[in-house]
């Protein structure tokens, strides 16, 4: 699979494409509510959610360090 682009901006936005093209083929959900949780129950975990995320040790690996309300950011 080749990602083709002339800016940052293009192959990021390619890059989505091709995950979310891959997720359908593999027929992965393509979000939490696709894999039957409620959104209010998810909601009331999303804070937990991030802080576990933030305190995960794969997370210092990334190459910049994310504050938990981005990774909660994320989530949502």
């Amino acid at each position: 699979m080749r990602l083709p682009c002339d800016t940052a901006k293009e192959g990021v936005e390619c890059l989505i494409k091709n995950v979310i093209d891959l997720m359908k083929i593999l027929n992965i959900p393509l979000s939490i509510s696709e894999c039957g949780i409620p959104e209010e129950h998810f909601m009331q975990a999303v804070d937990e959610l991030a802080d576990k995320a933030f305190e995960d040790q794969c997370t210092t690996a990334n190459p910049r360090m994310p504050l938990v309300s981005e990774l909660k950011e994320i989530y949502i």
